[in-house]
C-alpha cells in the first residue's frame, strides 16, 4: 500500500515540478536569448558618459542581454571631440562581468568594434586627440580584450614640416590585457598598396613602457617616411623607391607628456631594432656636385639599430 501511495504522489508532483522548473528557467532563457531594447534610456547613458569626457557621443540603438553575463550592443556609435568625429562605428559590442557590478566596478571582458572610421590626430605640441578625450582616469573601468574589425584609420600628423596624412583600410587589431602587460596584433593596408603586420607585448614599468615584438611591411613608399627625417640629416641626398622590412624590436619608451616628436631624447627612449630590409626601384641622388644617380632595381640588406 505504501509503495502504491508513493507512486501516486510522484505522478502528482511531477507536473508541479515541471511547471516550477519552467517558471524558473523561462526568464533565464528569455534574458539570455532575447535582447532587450533599451534605446529609450539613451539620454541618461549619454549624460553619464559625457560628464566624464571632453566630447560627445551618439548612439542610434542599444540592445542588452543579461545572461550568462551582461552584453550590450550599440548600433550607429559615434564619438566626437570638440573639433571632429573621432570614432564612428557600425556596431560596438561589449561583454561585462556581472559580479564586479555589485561593487560599482565595470570590468569589460570583451569589447568589439565593427566597421569603424577612426581619426588619430597629433597636434603641433605632440598631443594625441584620443588621449585628450577622458577628463579623468576611469579607475572604476577596466578593459580585458579589445578587437577591431574592418576599420578605416586616418592618421593626421601636424608635427611634420607640412601636415601629413596616412590612411589605412581593412584594418584588424586585437589587444589583450594580462597581469604582465598588454599583447597586441594588427594588420591592414596603408593606402595605396602597402601591407603591414605587427605583433608584440607592451609592459609599463614606472615612467617607461617596454615594447617588444615583430613588424613586417611590404611595398612602402620611401617618400611616405622621409618627411620624418630632418633635411640637414640627409645632407642633400634624396632617396626614392619602395622598401619592405621584416624586423624584430625591443624598445623602452618614456611615458612623458607632450614633448614628443620623434626624437625621444627627452624621455630617455632607447632600444634595439634589427632584421632585413628589401628595396625595389631604388633611386639615390647625391648633392648637386655629384652628377651620378644610383639606380637599384632590387636589393636587400641587414639592419641593426641600437
Amino acid at each position: 500500500m505504501k509503495n502504491d501511495a508513493d507512486k501516486r504522489w510522484k505522478k502528482r508532483i511531477k507536473p508541479l515540478w515541471l511547471l516550477f522548473s519552467f517558471l524558473i528557467l523561462a526568464p533565464a532563457l528569455y534574458f539570455s536569448l532575447i535582447p532587450v531594447d533599451i534605446t529609450r534610456y539613451t539620454p541618461q547613458i549619454k549624460s553619464s558618459i559625457e560628464s566624464r569626457i571632453n566630447g560627445t557621443i551618439d548612439m542610434e540603438r542599444i540592445e542588452l542581454r543579461i545572461l550568462p553575463y551582461p552584453k550590450m550592443k550599440i548600433k550607429g556609435f559615434k564619438l566626437s571631440d570638440r573639433k571632429e568625429t573621432v570614432i564612428k562605428a557600425r556596431a560596438v559590442n561589449a561583454s561585462v562581468m556581472l559580479f564586479p557590478l555589485f561593487f560599482k566596478r565595470i570590468d569589460v571582458k570583451n569589447l568589439e568594434i565593427d566597421g569603424a572610421d577612426i581619426i588619430v590626430r597629433r597636434d603641433k605640441e605632440g598631443a594625441i586627440n584620443l588621449r585628450k578625450i577622458p577628463l579623468e582616469k576611469w579607475s572604476i573601468i577596466s578593459l580585458k580584450k579589445l578587437r577591431l574589425r574592418d576599420a578605416r584609420v586616418v592618421f593626421a600628423d601636424e608635427m611634420t614640416e607640412k601636415p601629413s596624412f596616412f590612411e589605412m583600410d581593412n584594418t584588424k587589431a586585437y589587444f589583450h590585457q594580462t597581469s604582465s602587460g598588454t599583447t597586441y596584433t594588427a594588420t591592414g593596408r596603408l593606402l595605396p598598396d602597402t601591407t603591414f603586420y605587427v605583433s608584440g607585448e607592451a609592459k609599463e614599468d614606472g615612467e617607461k613602457t617596454e615594447l617588444s615584438g615583430t613588424l613586417s611591411v611590404d611595398n612602402l613608399k620611401i617618400k611616405e617616411v622621409s618627411r620624418y627625417v630632418k633635411k640637414e640629416d640627409l645632407r642633400g641626398v634624396t632617396v626614392d623607391g619602395r622598401v619592405g622590412a621584416k624586423l624584430v624590436y625591443s624598445l623602452s619608451v618614456g611615458n612623458g607628456g607632450g614633448n614628443g616628436g620623434g626624437n625621444g631624447g627627452g624621455n630617455g627612449s632607447r632600444g634595439l631594432i634589427k632584421g632585413t630590409l628589401t628595396s625595389k626601384e631604388l633611386v639615390i641622388k647625391g648633392p648637386d656636385f655629384f652628377r651620378d644617380t644610383i639606380l637599384l632595381e632590387e636589393g636587400s640588406c641587414a639592419l641593426e639599430l641600437v
